[in-house]
């Protein structure tokens, strides 16, 4: 069944060996697997990249927080470039080819993740935010264990969270946030 997954499903393994040591973890057998974005798994591939990125210490590239430093600065403008690069390449490689051809030319991984985001996020989607409800609301246990059904309904309400995911710009935005859950 492992081999015929792997043939359906194409997948990014072990891309910590891409970006590096994991320090404790280095000879550990525990790998993550991303599947490639395909168009349709953009919720879990972001939150698996995002993992992967933030734990090499690197998601500020695509978050905005780690800026390019002034060009007089040749060392750490170009430290920055070779690291932004790699970043990139990181992103546009866990993506189908025709996806990834697409983003290649960016000039960041912040613009290649924005971008993305942009394209394949269901975040501001309600149909996807009520699909996700009714599902929810239609869940039943039926003949399988506990633990299956569990597992499944924890994924359901990790999906709605990462559909409902809001930046804040003030506190008032939260009453806009509860309308939108309870519609």
């Amino acid at each position: 069944m492992d081999a015929q997954r792997g043939n359906s499903h194409e997948r990014v393994s072990e891309i910590h060996s891409l970006m590096g040591p994991i320090g404790a973890f280095d000879n550990s057998p525990l790998h993550l697997t991303v599947e490639k974005l395909n168009g349709k798994n953009y919720r879990e591939w972001a939150q698996a990249i995002k993992l992967v990125i933030d734990e090499k210490g690197k998601l500020g590239f695509l978050t905005g927080e780690t800026r390019r430093p002034p060009l007089t600065d040749v060392a750490a403008s170009q430290k920055w470039r070779s690291k932004n690069s790699f970043i990139t390449s990181c992103l546009i490689n866990s993506m189908k080819p025709s996806i990834g051809k697409t983003y290649m030319f960016l000039p960041t991984a912040k613009d290649v993740w924005d971008a993305i985001r942009e394209t394949y996020s269901d975040a501001k989607n309600a149909s996807q935010i009520f699909e996700i409800k009714t599902q929810l609301w239609q869940m039943k246990q039926g003949e399988r264990k506990v633990t299956e059904y569990y597992t499944e309904m924890v994924g359901l309400w990790q999906d709605l969270n990462l559909s409902c995911e809001e930046e804040w710009e003030c506190t008032g935005n939260s009453v806009r946030f509860k309308k939108k859950m309870e519609n």
